[in-house]
């Protein structure tokens, strides 16, 4: 169905592809449905009305820039994302549970991808404890080696415990 109306939006009126969705699909739709199904998958008429890109709405919380999109179908309170999360979503897809994304050099305005990772938070807190965060991200990624070497030790130690 959202096929349909991508195909065939810039042609038909809300209107006039709530009709042929309904003959085609066998449902009962209306004209307001599509205009907001069209605005939450974002697409957009291209008739003047409004063109269908996100725009994004930045602030700082807690020196950080956190993002939404201002043009959500749903509008909710607490869509606010860390910009720097959102950016490393868009080149390598969803962060994984119990990781964050770090910035290497330790800037939080620095946004480029080469200067964004991810650890765990068990990770990020290890590298804070040892002082292994610099402003050179060769040396902070150094840093996540060496903490990921020490959890790895710590995991295999315990587990020679567990079985003595």
């Amino acid at each position: 169905m959202i096929d349909f109306i991508s195909d065939n939006f810039e042609a038909m009126s809300d209107k006039e592809l709530s009709a042929a969705i309904n003959r085609r699909f066998n449902i009962s739709t209306t004209r307001q449905s599509i205009k907001s199904l069209r605005r939450y998958y974002n697409i957009g008429k291209g008739r003047g009305k409004y063109k269908a890109c996100p725009v994004l709405t930045e602030k700082i919380k807690d020196g950080y820039v956190i993002i939404k999109k201002t043009n959500d179908a749903i509008p909710a309170k607490n869509n606010w994302i860390l910009k720097h999360r959102y950016l490393w979503e868009q080149a390598h897809g969803k962060v994984p549970k119990g990781y964050i994304v770090i910035f290497l050099d330790g800037r939080k305005d620095n946004f480029s991808l080469d200067n964004l990772t991810i650890v765990t938070k068990e990770e990020q807190i290890r590298l804070t404890k040892s002082k292994l965060r610099f402003n050179d991200p060769e040396l902070t990624q150094t840093g996540i080696a060496i903490v990921k070497l020490k959890v790895l030790v710590a995991r295999k130690s315990n587990a020679k415990k567990d079985i003595h």
